[in-house]
């Protein structure tokens, strides 16, 4: 999916937001969004495992060029809720 451009009052980005099954069970999916005033980036791949139908495991990179510490890891278990 694709999100040529969005806007407000201060700041205009564009953005790409992507799914890939690699396996059943493995995944890859995403989003990336360039700030044009602000001439940042915000990313976030993810890789996941599925354990079950509502349950899956995921590990992100992340990178927020507005942030101080712009770049980051973290791992955990995602839900999905009824």
């Amino acid at each position: 999916k694709a999100f040529p451009s969005s806007a407000d009052e201060r700041s205009s980005k564009v953005a790409l937001v992507w799914s890939y099954d690699i396996t059943k069970r493995f995944g890859l999916e995403g989003f990336i969004d360039r700030h044009l005033q602000a001439h940042q980036w915000v990313a976030e791949p993810q890789l996941f495992y599925r354990l079950d139908s509502r349950r899956r495991f995921v590990v992100e990179l992340r990178h927020d060029g507005f942030d101080r510490q712009p770049r980051g890891v973290a791992a955990g278990l995602e839900f999905k809720l009824p």
